[in-house]
């Protein structure tokens, strides 16, 4: 008889918590088979970033539902870095949806390692100042940003995803915001 190795249940260290970002993104490869992959990032939580408070009255179906489903989606926090992201994504991926996987238990890391033994490539983001040819003097007071973000796709379709990327235009008068905001970007959307 075959027994399964014990996987003992304990927190991670509270640095370690987290959320776990999915973006479902979809299209059709050229055999015109729908393919599917997911760009996932992780966000830290904090005080900011934190889950949103659940309403104390809960009826007997609705705490059963949520016993049996989990976290309901729109518990999870969302902020002007995840709304970025999707905004730059649905440009491409109208149909694009998110999903969340909080991270605080070493359980829930371990399952995410299988993950990452999937087939992946790297989705450029780019940050582009709408500049009209009329106004090119402010090209030089304004910076093009790129960042990059994980997409991880199933073993048959590893190379229907290569060479994606991301398109977000700002305007010339947002620039301080948009700077510290993209200063901010690498601290914030971490790699998983």
């Amino acid at each position: 008889m075959e027994t399964r190795a014990t996987r003992v249940i304990t927190p991670l260290p509270q640095e370690e918590w987290g959320i776990i970002k999915f973006i479902r993104i979809s299209k059709n490869n050229i055999d015109g088979r729908n393919i599917n992959a997911d760009i996932v990032y992780v966000r830290s939580l904090s005080g900011e970033y934190k889950m949103k408070e659940t309403p104390k009255s809960h009826t007997a179906k609705e705490e059963f539902d949520r016993l049996l489903y989990g976290i309901p989606q729109d518990s999870f926090p969302s902020d002007k870095f995840d709304m970025m992201i999707m905004d730059m994504v649905k440009q491409k991926y109208p149909d694009a949806k998110t999903f969340n996987k909080l991270m605080i238990l070493n359980v829930e890391k371990e399952d995410m390692q299988y993950i990452k033994q999937h087939p992946h490539s790297i989705a450029a983001i780019y940050v582009f100042p709408n500049i009209s040819i009329n106004n090119m003097q402010l090209a030089s007071m304004c910076r093009v940003y790129q960042k990059s973000l994980d997409i991880y796709v199933d073993w048959f379709n590893s190379d229907d995803f290569n060479n994606e990327g991301f398109n977000l235009y700002y305007s010339p008068d947002k620039r301080d915001e948009v700077n510290l905001l993209m200063q901010r970007f690498d601290i914030e959307i971490k790699k998983f």
